[in-house]
């Protein structure tokens, strides 16, 4: 699936991943196309052909992802230095000296790769903590299982290969799915709490605020920690504030064609309604909204409870994306929202 890591980097050059072998065999396949490689590459030989070979290297690969996710972008380009030099240690484990002439790949000791790419691994957990620690304590089997479910349930594409390996495609949908099922943390590490709801139902019922459709809000009897708060729901109202987690985002400006509309589920915006472009109206209550600019920003279908008011200001919440048919014939993700609560000029 995604992240095949750094393997390609001298393995081989311009694999694609593959699906993993069925785990309840246990039987496990390295995340690349073993199709695609060179006969002579001793090491992605062996992780093609030994399956506790590639699962030790599946197990490598999601501490690594767990490592890269805690330590952020602004440390990605030091770990992926360090990754490189910590992964030439297993060519010790190759026997015999390379013959220019040789199409065969030379014989590994599958136990020494093994051993060593275990140290490593070890190297790599031991600088985790919390959440991100009990995800990559956790065995890959389960890492499978709990990437499968997130497909199931929609928040990775319905064609996704489960590996257990957490790319950043993985990463933003565990977010999303924290975010939509309210769990304490949306950090996109899964803890073992946050696994075993995920594997339960993935979803848990959380009662919804009813929201407002008319313009008055009431502020009189509300009692908030911090000005912020206060500014808030004098704003939105208190009913959208809670809804929202206290958070109301703008459109994502310069997303465009690269936006992705699986990651603002459960997010909250505020947005004129009509201003992005012309309706094609779906039915009354719902239209699709394809930006003029279509690489500044997002294409956007507006779903609302009753009719929906083009010109009025409004706050809405994303919710999942569906798939519709243009006026022009193209098939359209775009981000989709709902309507919480319209306002004259929200409450400014």
């Amino acid at each position: 699936m995604e992240g095949r890591m750094f393997r390609e980097l001298f393995l081989c050059t311009g694999m694609i991943a593959c699906t993993i072998g069925g785990a309840a065999a246990q039987s496990y396949s390295p995340d690349f196309d073993c199709s695609r490689v060179n006969p002579t590459d001793s090491i992605a030989e062996l992780l093609c052909h030994n399956s506790d070979s590639a699962k030790s290297e599946l197990i490598f690969d999601q501490t690594y992802y767990a490592l890269r996710q805690q330590v952020g972008r602004q440390g990605w380009q030091s770990l992926k230095r360090e990754v490189i030099a910590d992964q030439q240690n297993t060519a010790s484990c190759i026997h015999g000296n390379p013959d220019p002439n040789n199409t065969q790949a030379l014989p590994v000791d599958p136990i020494c790769y093994q051993e060593k790419t275990a140290e490593v691994t070890n190297k790599y957990r031991s600088q985790l903590s919390g959440a991100a620690l009990e995800e990559a304590s956790r065995p890959i089997d389960r890492h499978i299982a709990l990437q499968q479910k997130l497909v199931d349930l929609g928040y990775l594409p319905s064609g996704t290969k489960a590996d257990g390996i957490y790319g950043e495609g993985t990463r933003q949908a565990i977010m999303t799915w924290q975010r939509v099922s309210g769990r304490p943390a949306s950090s996109g590490f899964i803890s073992n709490e946050d696994a075993s709801v995920l594997l339960s139902g993935g979803k848990p019922a959380v009662a919804q605020p009813k929201i407002s459709t008319t313009e008055e809000t009431n502020t009189s009897a509300i009692v908030v920690p911090d000005n912020e708060g206060i500014k808030g729901i004098a704003t939105y109202g208190k009913d959208v504030w809670e809804a929202c987690s206290g958070q109301i985002n703008s459109i994502p400006f310069n997303g465009g064609r690269s936006f992705n509309p699986f990651a603002t589920e459960g997010l909250c915006y505020e947005l004129t309604i009509g201003t992005m472009a012309q309706p094609q109206w779906l039915d009354a209550n719902s239209a699709l909204f394809i930006s003029v600019n279509s690489d500044v920003y997002p294409n956007i279908l507006v779903e609302s409870d009753g009719p929906l008011q083009i010109g009025k200001d409004a706050v809405v919440i994303g919710v999942k994306p569906q798939q519709y048919t243009s006026a022009l014939g193209a098939l359209e993700t775009p981000m989709t929202v709902k309507v919480l609560k319209y306002y004259s000029s929200f409450g400014r």
